[in-house]
């Protein structure tokens, strides 16, 4: 009941603390779903919630959204508590009865709790609908130093989560920028898991035969699972002898192995290897990955090109840029001359979240101050200019809880790459021109680098189409989002997730 009226009155911060609690009690998300999807009621005879259950969806929808319940839905209710109420009891009516008041009395409460939340805008949660509901698994995986070879290090691994709306749902799986952890799809999350519009080949299966395709998510939505990773020496993830001199170094490749890798041990359980024999359809939908991580994803294209159907790749480019080598190494003695641990990783963090989000981008901490709220502007151009600053102080704190070791490790990453050459993997990027490769769609957020990122993509993108087009291998698209920063999904989530949702709708 609690969770209804949190879903119908948009408050988020509220089902987000009420879930968990609803799991604890043995709900499951089948059930989370329905009570989730606002747009209906399930009949009393449903398979998925008990009788009691039902009677109470339906009173708390109706007191919730309509005030007055009906009296059939208050004696359904009545009915079903009185059933509920183990027999032999010496007074089930007084008790059904002191029971129904209890209901209503709480289902009023929560309307009070979730305006109040939303009103003040709690938690800065105010202008995001209620998460949808996934089976969150957590994973410590043994890192893998050389996973073609399936050479590990004892000690470490790399942490990940999945999160579950249905076993048999397409997957999404995301990398992570330097300097994060996977916080930072915290506001992505909720709409990959949300129910997906229906690609172009279901809605004509719909439209000539007048049913819903098989493999929907309790036959009516189609949905996503997706997993999340910590890169080496992030968050929970432990880094290997990469930070040793005689180490091996952390390069952009072996972050696209460790997707591989991840991918094959959580995902693809029943393979042996990564380059074992799979389905001719991936379970991967897509493979996501946004700087550092969109990167990682661009050659994870060429050397894995059958464990997905396709890439999306957000601000980054195909090689290191001249000078960035140096400007890696300048920022790594910038943590070391203060200190080396969280008072160096904080001044690091007060050069690279301006960068991040530049004005105006309504993360940026130039333009917003701690929980600033603006009316809305008069200019229908401009969506909403309602200041998202909470979101970058979260990935400030990211950024300042990051080891210098695990800075250094994913800068290596960073400092010499260049995929169009090949070097250490099967093939350039720029080969990976067939009909049975990935898909590609690259996004950049407008104010990224003052637009050089962007320019650089779209160089990518024509360079790359040059060769596959001819080949048959379909275009490589680029958006370019208004607004956005280095990271659209966090400042920009709707338009961000408008254009790769659609996009991986038609796939």
């Amino acid at each position: 009941m609690i969770l209804r009226v949190a879903a119908i009155n948009h408050a988020a911060f509220e089902w987000i603390h009420h879930e968990h609690v609803a799991r604890d009690a043995g709900l499951t998300t089948e059930q989370l779903y329905v009570i989730r999807d606002t747009s209906f009621l399930p009949s009393p005879g449903n398979a998925i919630l008990s009788p009691l259950q039902s009677a109470a969806l339906a009173f708390a929808h109706h007191s919730t959204s309509t005030v007055k319940v009906p009296p059939e839905v208050t004696l359904s209710l009545a009915d079903a508590l009185r059933s509920s109420i183990a027999s032999g009891s010496n007074d089930t009516e007084s008790l059904a009865q002191d029971l129904l008041v209890e209901s209503a009395a709480v289902v009023a409460s929560y309307n009070m709790v979730s305006r109040f939340l939303v009103s003040l805008d709690v938690a800065a949660m105010s202008d995001f609908p209620p998460p949808w509901p996934a089976t969150k698994s957590t994973f410590k995986v043994p890192l893998s130093v050389d996973p073609a070879n399936g050479v590990l290090e004892d000690g470490h691994f790399l942490y990940a989560e999945t999160h579950v709306t249905d076993p048999d749902a397409p997957w999404i799986v995301c990398a992570n920028s330097l300097l994060t952890t996977t916080d930072m799809w915290e506001w992505a999350l909720e709409k990959m898991l949300a129910p997906q519009p229906h690609g172009a080949k279901e809605v004509e299966t719909l439209g000539t035969e007048g049913m819903l395709p098989d493999g929907l998510f309790l036959g009516k939505y189609k949905t996503f699972n997706v997993l999340l990773h910590d890169q080496r020496g992030h968050g929970k993830s432990s880094f290997p002898s990469n930070t040793k001199p005689d180490g091996l170094q952390c390069t952009i490749p072996i972050l696209a192995s460790d997707i591989a890798y991840l991918i094959s041990t959580l995902i693809l359980p029943s393979s042996s290897s990564v380059r074992s024999t799979i389905d001719s359809e991936p379970k991967v939908h897509a493979v996501i990955g946004v700087s550092q991580g969109g990167a990682a994803a661009l050659a994870f294209t060429a050397m894995y090109p059958l464990l997905t159907k396709s890439v999306v790749s957000c601000d980054t480019g195909p090689r290191t840029p001249e000078g960035n080598k140096a400007a890696w190494t300048e920022r790594i003695e910038l943590v070391k001359a203060n200190g080396g641990g969280e008072d160096g990783m904080r001044k690091l963090a007060a050069i690279t979240v301006p960068r991040w989000f530049p004005a105006p981008s309504r993360c940026s901490t130039e333009m917003y101050l701690p929980g600033q709220i603006l009316s809305p502007p008069s200019s229908p151009e401009v969506s909403s200019i309602y200041g998202r600053r909470p979101r970058s102080e979260a990935l400030q704190a990211q950024i300042v809880t990051t080891s210098l070791d695990g800075f250094i490790v994913g800068a290596s990453a960073l400092q010499d790459y260049d995929l169009l050459a090949g070097t250490g993997m099967n093939r350039s990027l720029l080969d990976v021109t067939s009909p049975a490769d990935p898909k590609v769609l690259l996004i950049a957020g407008s104010l990224d680098g003052g637009g050089k990122v962007s320019n650089g993509m779209g160089k990518l993108r024509d360079a790359w189409n040059a060769k596959r087009i001819p080949a048959g291998g379909g275009s490589v698209k680029l958006e370019v989002i208004e607004g956005a920063g280095h990271l659209p999904m966090v400042d920009e989530t709707e338009k961000w997730w408008d254009i790769v949702g659609k996009w991986l709708a038609g796939i």
